[in-house]
């Protein structure tokens, strides 16, 4: 079954490639020092070749995502995206608030990645 999931995965990428819009790039939070008193290292931007910014869906408003807010779907890119990042969209940066892996469970095909503004 994973190697069913591992081509949509392969194919998602192709297509969301072909579908890139402007320049979209993912900041991890910045990564704390050893001690507290350490100052936290920067994390280097990852450029997303894959990926679209549209308005959020209907089916994933909620408390954290609202109508305001931009869904920015991505091809798996060598990294976990977390809340408390950054989505850079065209030189803008925007919080991440919810991420949400598709599907669920298993091999993740797609990221769905929802930011403030």
């Amino acid at each position: 079954m994973a190697d069913f999931y591992s081509r949509f995965q392969a194919r998602a990428t192709k297509q969301l490639t072909k579908r890139k819009q402007g320049v979209i790039r993912y900041i991890a939070p910045d990564t704390p020092g050893a001690n507290p008193w350490d100052t936290p290292a920067p994390s280097s931007p990852i450029l997303l070749p894959g990926a679209t910014a549209n308005g959020v869906s209907q089916e994933f408003l909620s408390e954290k995502v609202t109508t305001s807010d931009t869904e920015v779907t991505a091809s798996v890119f060598g990294a976990t995206p977390e809340v408390g990042g950054v989505v850079e969209i065209d030189g803008v940066e925007r919080q991440v608030v919810e991420v949400k892996p598709v599907p669920a469970a298993g091999v993740v095909v797609v990221w769905k990645i929802f930011v403030k503004g």
